[in-house]
C-alpha cells in the first residue's frame, strides 16, 4: 500500500546499493559492506564489512547468504550467523562460486572446492590441470568440472563417477549437462555419458568445418555440424536420419519438449519431431527471419513483417499476421529470455553477446579492443540508472554501466579479440533476473587513466527462447 516499512538504510558508500532478495530476508550490498534485514526492516546479525578493495559479490540459496570478497568466500544463515570458517583465496583471482542442491562450489585459479551449507568440505579438492580456471556445471545431482585438459564427473558427495575424461583436439571442451547425460565436444567429435560417466554410444566424429554445437532437451540430443543436424537418444543411438542443412548458426537449430526447429540458410524454418521426421512443409521465410518460439504445442516463426503460428505438426494455425514495422511476439506461457547490447564503447571497444539467455543455457560474450592487452569482464546485476562517467577519472568518453558484482580476467589476442562463456543456473528462481556485462582493457595510450570501456550487454534470464 505504499506505507514504509522499518527505517531507510542509508548507503555507506559511494554508489548505489544493491539489493537481492530471498525468501523471508532482504540483502544490501554497500561498497564496503553486507547487512541482511528481515521483511520488517530490523537487521539481522553484524554487518558484514569486506575484506578486500573491491565490492562484495553475494550469492543466495535459501536461508544461506554466501558472501564473496576479493581474498575469501563466507556462509552466512538468514540470521547473519557464520557458517564454518572463511573459505580463503588460493590463487590470484577473486573466487568464483557456484550453488546448487545444497552444495557450494568455491573456483579458485588452482582448483575447485565444495562445502556442504554448513561451511564443511566435501571430498578433495579437484585440482585444475591447465592453465585457465575451471568450469562448473551441475544437474541435479551431478558435478561436472572442465579445466582445459579434460572433464571429470562427481556426485553431490564428490565421489568420482568413471575416469577422467580427456580431450582430444587443442582446445578446451565444451560442455553440456542435463540430469541423465553429459556431453563433452571436442574439436573434432562429439562423446555422450551418463552420469555415472559410461559412454553410451559411439564417437560422434565432426563431418563439417566447425565444432559441432549440442543441446539437450529430455531424452533427446541433437548435434550440429555445419552440413547436417543429427538426433541421439540418451543411449547414443541415433534417430532417425541425418539432416542435410545448407548454412545452419548455433541457435538456428532448437530443441523444445515436443519437437525441434531448424531454419536452414536464413530461408525455410522445418519442424521436425523428437524421432527426427519432418512435420508439414518448409515454412518459407525472409532473409529476415528473427527468431522462433515455442510453447509445448505451439510454434511461432517470426520473420520480416509476419508472424504465423503453427501447432505440433506443422500446420499453420489461423491467418498470417503482417504488421508494420519488425514484429516481437512470443507465447504467453513462459518467460522470454533475451540478450542485447547498450551504450557505446570508447577507445575502439565494441561487445558482442549471443547465446540461450534461458536457465541453465549458455552465453558467450566477445569484445574487440587493443591487441594483446591485458583486462577483464565485468559481471553486474543491475544497471546503473545512469551510466558512470570516467572521465573524472582520466578517461573523457568512458563509462561504467554496472557494478562489478564478479570480474572475469581476459587477454586479448594480436587481434584485439576476447570471450568469455558462461551458464546461466538451470533452476526456475534465475528466471526474471537481469545481468550486466561489460569489458574493459588496459590501453596506456588511450588516457591519463590507461583504461578503455566497451559497450554493454544486457542478458535476461528466461524459461525460454
Amino acid at each position: 500500500d505504499g506505507v514504509q516499512i522499518g527505517a531507510s538504510i542509508p548507503k555507506s558508500g559511494t554508489y548505489r546499493q544493491v539489493v537481492r532478495t530471498t525468501g523471508s530476508r532482504i540483502v544490501v550490498v554497500d561498497d564496503d559492506s553486507v547487512k541482511i534485514f528481515d521483511k520488517d526492516g530490523l537487521q539481522k546479525g553484524a554487518t558484514i564489512a569486506r575484506t578486500g578493495q573491491n565490492r562484495q559479490a553475494v550469492k543466495l540459496d535459501g536461508d544461506r547468504v554466501i558472501v564473496i570478497d576479493d581474498d575469501r568466500v563466507r556462509i552466512f544463515d538468514e540470521d547473519g550467523a557464520a557458517k564454518g570458517a572463511p573459505i580463503t583465496r588460493t590463487g590470484t583471482n577473486r573466487q568464483q562460486v557456484v550453488v546448487c542442491g545444497g552444495r557450494v562450489i568455491v573456483i579458485d585459479d588452482d582448483r575447485a572446492r565444495v562445502f556442504d551449507r554448513d561451511g564443511g568440505a566435501v571430498g578433495a579438492p579437484v585440482t585444475n590441470t591447465g592453465s585457465s580456471r575451471q568450469r562448473v556445471q551441475t544437474s541435479k545431482d551431478r558435478i561436472v568440472i572442465t579445466d582445459d585438459n579434460r572433464t571429470e564427473i562427481f556426485d553431490k558427495d564428490m565421489n568420482v563417477q568413471g575416469a577422467p575424461i580427456a580431450k582430444t583436439g587443442t582446445d578446451a571442451q565444451v560442455v553440456t549437462v542435463s540430469d541423465d547425460a553429459v556431453v563433452i565436444v571436442d574439436q573434432d567429435r562429439t562423446r555422450i555419458f551418463d552420469k555415472f560417466g559410461a559412454q553410451q554410444g559411439g564417437d560422434v566424429m565432426k563431418t563439417g568445418w566447425d565444432t559441432q554445437k549440442v543441446r539437450i532437451e529430455g531424452d533427446r540430443i541433437l548435434i550440429t555440424d555445419t552440413d547436417q543436424v543429427r538426433c541421439f537418444d540418451l543411449s547414443g543411438s541415433q534417430v532417425g536420419a541425418a539432416i542435410p542443412v545448407t548454412y545452419v548458426e548455433e541457435y538456428d537449430v532448437l530443441l523444445f519438449e515436443q519437437f525441434f526447429t531448424i531454419v536452414d540458410d536464413f530461408t525455410t524454418v522445418t519442424i521436425y519431431d523428437r524421432d527426427a521426421n519432418q512435420l508439414g512443409q518448409p515454412i518459407a521465410v525472409g532473409y529476415g527471419v528473427q527468431h522462433v518460439q515455442a510453447s509445448h504445442d505451439r510454434i511461432l516463426v517470426i520473420d520480416d513483417q509476419d508472424v504465423r503460428t503453427f501447432d505440433a505438426s506443422g500446420n499453420q494455425l489461423g491467418s498470417t499476421i503482417t504488421t508494420q514495422g519488425e514484429p516481437w511476439a512470443q507465447p504467453v506461457c513462459f518467460v522470454q529470455g533475451s540478450v542485447e547490447t547498450f551504450g557505446v564503447g570508447c577507445g575502439g571497444m565494441q561487445q558482442f553477446a549471443y547465446g540461450d539467455a534461458r536457465m541453465g543455457g549458455t552465453l558467450t560474450y566477445e569484445v574487440y579492443g587493443p591487441s594483446s592487452a591485458l583486462g577483464m569482464m565485468g559481471l553486474g546485476f543491475e544497471a546503473f540508472a545512469t551510466p558512470l562517467d570516467l572521465a573524472a577519472f582520466g578517461a573523457p568518453g568512458c563509462h561504467a554501466y554496472a557494478g562489478l558484482a564478479i570480474t572475469y580476467p581476459v587477454l586479448t589476442d594480436t587481434e584485439g579479440f576476447a570471450a568469455v562463456q558462461l551458464t546461466l543456473p538451470g533452476v526456475p528462481a534465475a528466471v526474471g533476473h537481469e545481468l550486466t556485462t561489460q569489458f574493459f582493457a588496459v590501453d596506456l595510450s588511450a588516457n591519463n587513466l590507461g583504461i578503455v570501456s566497451s559497450d554493454a550487454a544486457r542478458t535476461a534470464v528466461g524459461e525460454g527462447l
